[in-house]
């Protein structure tokens, strides 16, 4: 078996290849993974395993910055920032599982951190983490969850006029910036946050400008069943607990559920869920987005 950083990914016969294993791998539908390759950021990454010419396994890593949230403004680059890859979508053919050929590729990337003094995170599922945790990623992020339903009784409760804007990339990644910059967040680029928006609307969510009370905001989520699933927003809990009843009459929903970066809230009734894991010492990071 040999390992292979594929500068040349893009190549018809290695996103065949690539497809193959996704779907061997993932229940995901042959047109989101279609979706994936035609949309994704030139930055990506992808290590390839192969057995003789026959690529077995590989891993997607976008490439993203983790910001320490010590800088003075935002006016500026004044982060202390540190480069870091987010590992996304690993996966190794069934007929070739249970032969440290997913550990191998982990082995490398690992190497290619250490020389270039990066960070990694990841989203695992429960069964993988252990497994993570063996490779390096020991540190595990959380978010706040809070939960909002309709309010029955709305008799004499203010209501306020909503609208919704399409979002850009360029607008989406100033606005994250200014929002939560004080603290430690993940940092996405343009072409990420544009793949972001894109891929949100693709599999029927949303990533909107909510504007409510003459403040615009970023509200990015899906709705289910009649159940408002919000991954990140720029409004504080405050503001949502104001506006929520405004919210789920604008998206049609019944309840919400929404996260928050931990350093939101000093309440301890707060729910506290996994978001993420990786090896930088940071125990408050924003990690929002999920990439599974």
């Amino acid at each position: 078996m040999k390992l292979q950083w594929l500068t040349n990914w893009r190549s018809l016969p290695f996103q065949i290849e690539l497809k193959r294993i996704w779907l061997d791998c993932y229940e995901d539908s042959e047109e989101y993974v279609d979706f994936f390759f035609a949309n994704v950021p030139d930055r990506m990454q992808v290590i390839g395993a192969f057995e003789g010419e026959k690529l077995i396994g590989g891993v997607y890593l976008f490439p993203c910055q983790v910001t320490g949230g010590k800088a003075a403004d935002v006016t500026g680059d004044r982060y202390e920032k540190r480069n870091a890859y987010y590992l996304y979508a690993g996966g190794v053919l069934s007929s070739y599982r249970r032969n440290h050929v997913y550990e191998s590729i982990c082995r490398e990337i690992r190497s290619k951190l250490q020389k270039e003094d990066a960070g990694l995170l990841c989203y695992a599922k429960p069964c993988l983490r252990g497994f993570y945790e063996k490779m390096g990623l020991s540190c595990y992020y959380e978010s706040i969850e809070m939960k909002w339903e309709r309010q029955k009784n709305e008799e004499g409760k203010e209501k306020y006029r909503c609208f919704r804007e399409e979002i850009g990339a360029e607008e989406l990644y100033q606005l994250r910036r200014q929002h939560f910059f004080k603290n430690a967040f993940l940092l996405w680029d343009r072409e990420q946050l544009d793949y972001i928006v894109k891929e949100k609307k693709f599999c029927g969510g949303f990533a909107d400008f909510f504007i409510v009370n003459r403040q615009k905001y970023v509200i990015i989520g899906e709705v289910k069943k009649g159940v408002l699933w919000i991954e990140e927003t720029t409004m504080t809990p405050e503001e949502l607990r104001r506006y929520g009843d405004d919210i789920l009459s604008f998206y049609e929903a019944e309840c919400l559920t929404v996260r928050f970066p931990v350093w939101e809230t000093l309440s301890h009734s707060v729910q506290r869920v996994y978001s993420g894991m990786g090896n930088i010492a940071a125990k408050e990071l924003w990690v929002s987005f999920t990439l599974l």
